[in-house]
């Protein structure tokens, strides 16, 4: 893991948690807030280690399901199966390319609502899907894939800070 302590990663986890938590409303714009989950499960799959990404969607999923409304697991279950998607998908792209990890927040965001709602729906058969969902979906996915592409930034440098170079040119 490029020498990161395992205190870093964990308090890693707890800030993103915490803020998601508590402070998530502070990125909303027009009623949309990107999906921090989902933004460090595809990091986790791309720059940390690509086989424990579905772990760490598990995690994360319980964790929102605890404190959501919704049906418990739905969120655990929809996490898990785009991050075995992700973790397959990550060895066939660049992912070095924050342009092309934005983008696949895209996708799998858009994977994840559509996931969700399909499990919601054959979980509760009397809850229509709205017309507006795919166009919600889609602004919410996009919205999600543009902080991606700069808190992934973020992450990458919190996580693996840069080792000065010593030049023993004289």
């Amino acid at each position: 893991m490029f020498g990161t302590s395992i205190r870093r990663i964990g308090l890693f986890f707890l800030v993103i948690v915490f803020f998601e938590i508590f402070f998530g409303r502070i990125l909303e714009i027009f009623g949309f807030r990107p999906d921090l989950f989902l933004i460090v499960i595809v990091f986790w799959a791309f720059v940390i280690n690509r086989h424990t990404a579905p772990q760490i969607a598990i995690v994360l999923g319980l964790i929102r399901d605890f404190f959501a409304t919704g049906f418990f697991g739905a969120e655990t279950l929809s996490y898990f199966l785009c991050a075995v998607f992700i973790s397959v998908v990550s060895l066939k792209l660049n992912r070095q390319n924050y342009w092309m990890r934005g983008f696949t927040c895209f996708i799998f965001s858009l994977l994840h609502f559509w996931l969700y709602a399909l499990i919601i729906f054959i979980m509760d058969e009397a809850k229509p899907i709205s017309r507006d969902f795919w166009w919600v979906s889609i602004y919410h996915s996009f919205y999600t894939a543009v902080i991606a592409t700069w808190i992934m930034r973020f992450f990458e440098r919190w996580l693996y800070p840069r080792q000065s170079h010593i030049s023993f040119n004289t």
